[in-house]
């Protein structure tokens, strides 16, 4: 089993990384929402608005009837041409504001990836430093690397070989 004071007592997942991958979640949920509402809610609206609108220039070009007859007031005519313009409008800002969710996700998924491949390298480098320390002079896990130091040995005993002169 390990102790407490192992590599592998601490995960690679700091907390720096933890709190990213809190924001990255959040914005990932908002990702997702916007997007089912976008494509099952706002769109239709968008496509049915258009088609309304070009039934009517239709009618102006054409002169065939338009579908609704009470859409041929002038008044009528230019309150729907500027509700187009403003779904057109809005659904562009949507969508803009979805992609630069997504860009920031994608954003954060880089920034955690180099936190977690930061404290693997760290976490290597202080396995490798107790590695090379001498066995009774083990350090802890949470001394960071820049801190630990290799200690000498004090004074080695020597020992001379039984049966061999000096």
């Amino acid at each position: 089993m390990l102790g407490p004071s192992s590599v592998y007592s601490q995960g690679i997942v700091s907390a720096r990384s933890r709190r990213i991958r809190y924001v990255a979640a959040v914005v990932l949920a908002a990702v997702i929402l916007m997007g089912a509402y976008g494509t099952l809610r706002l769109m239709p609206q968008v496509r049915n608005t258009s088609r309304n609108f070009s039934a009517i220039q239709r009618h102006d070009a054409t002169g065939i009837a338009p579908p609704h007859p009470s859409t041929s007031d002038l008044t009528e005519r230019t309150h729907l041409v500027k509700v187009v313009r403003f779904e057109i409008l809005f659904a562009y800002a949507y969508w803009t504001v979805w992609t630069l969710l997504v860009l920031t996700l994608i954003l954060l998924a880089w920034i955690d990836l180099r936190e977690v491949s930061r404290a693997y390298l760290m976490q290597r480098k202080r396995l490798y430093t107790d590695a090379l320390k001498p066995s009774g002079t083990q350090g802890s896990i949470a001394e960071s690397s820049s801190e630990a130091t290799i200690e000498q040995p004090s004074t080695a005993v020597h020992q001379e070989l039984p049966g061999k002169p000096d």
